[in-house]
């Protein structure tokens, strides 16, 4: 939670980061180990509990959320430095999180943050979650099956016609074969019910 509480404390990564001395290849801004910061795994951990669940908590998570659509840059990078060595936080939030599109798959995992925004039970108060939700109905046929454009070249490693086994960093198969039109209209139609 406190790195959700940082976020809304801030009005950019420069605020947190500092600026390392060296030529290096890979010199990101970086935080010192001290700082808090939201990730991924913060997410996933509290959209599968609910100790933390009152108003005032989810009204914060709400707010950072939207804050960090706001506030960070789609080119931002940053380390964290332990000791004399940098490392890359991993999914840090230090990015926009992008809203649910058919026509374009974002990343490997970003199904799986809205799926577990919407766990918050943050609702409409972000703005991610509204959006998704009216391009998703936007996206529905009229037979009610979502259907997910995954034969365009960007899309097509995300298909789950090339995932071999799932992964914590892919989607998931729910169908052994997806040769058969029907199977992968049902996967699809799964992912749809699933983030929303």
């Amino acid at each position: 939670m406190k790195g959700f509480e940082r976020v809304l404390e801030i009005s950019s990564l420069d605020e947190i980061t500092k600026t390392r001395e060296t030529k290096s290849k890979y010199n990101y801004p970086y935080i010192e180990t001290d700082e808090y910061f939201p990730c991924s795994y913060t997410l996933a951990e509290l959209a599968y509990t609910q100790s933390w669940r009152t108003p005032d908590n989810i009204k914060m998570l709400a707010d950072s959320l939207n804050r960090i659509n706001r506030i960070m840059k789609p080119d931002s990078n940053m380390h964290v430095k332990i000791g004399n060595k940098y490392y890359g936080p991993c999914f840090a939030l230090n990015r926009p999180i992008r809203a649910f599109r058919y026509d374009l798959v974002d990343s490997f995992t970003y199904r799986r943050f809205l799926t577990e925004i919407a766990m918050l039970g943050v609702g409409e108060r972000v703005g991610i979650t509204r959006e998704s939700v009216a391009n998703v109905q936007e996206a529905i046929d009229a037979d009610g099956v979502l259907r997910i454009d995954l034969d365009s070249p960007h899309n097509k490693r995300y298909s789950p016609l090339n995932i071999e086994y799932p992964t914590a960093y892919q989607d998931v198969r729910l169908e052994p074969d997806y040769k058969k039109r029907n199977m992968r209209l049902l996967a699809t139609s799964h992912f749809g019910r699933c983030s929303f």
